[in-house]
């Protein structure tokens, strides 16, 4: 449950709340949920420019930043919280939800594209 540490607490909610998880790349951009947005034909390219970017850097300070960053993470709570969202998880996969029976089953059928137009269309009032 990081996210909202990387797009706020609002966003975050809002995200988790509604289960919207198809967001158009401006405004996973604005939110800051993504750093860049290229065009699917140029990400292999920008991928790699910015891995070369990277690469000529010091290896080793490189990797010690990444673990000041990450401890920094950690001394925030970051850990701690990924073990709560851990449990949650758990509590949330475990629980007797019909819905998420159906929607499984028609990802299995139709596909996933069938299985979120019926997850859409049950909260717009579409369907049962």
């Amino acid at each position: 449950m990081f996210l909202q540490r990387v797009v706020g607490v609002r966003n975050a909610k809002e995200l988790l709340f509604t289960g919207n998880d198809r967001i158009p790349a401006d405004e996973a951009l604005r939110i800051g949920l993504v750093n860049k947005v290229v065009p699917a034909a140029e990400l292999d390219e920008a991928t790699l420019a910015l891995a070369n970017d990277i690469a000529k850097n010091e290896p080793f300070v490189v990797q010690a930043t990444k673990r000041a960053a990450n401890r920094v993470w950690g001394v925030a709570g970051f850990l701690e919280a990924m073990e709560a969202n851990t449990e949650i998880d758990t509590i949330i996969e475990t629980a007797n939800l019909p819905q998420r029976d159906e929607f499984r089953r028609i990802t299995q059928e139709q596909g996933l594209k069938a299985a979120i137009a019926w997850r859409d269309a049950r909260f717009r009032g579409e369907n049962g």
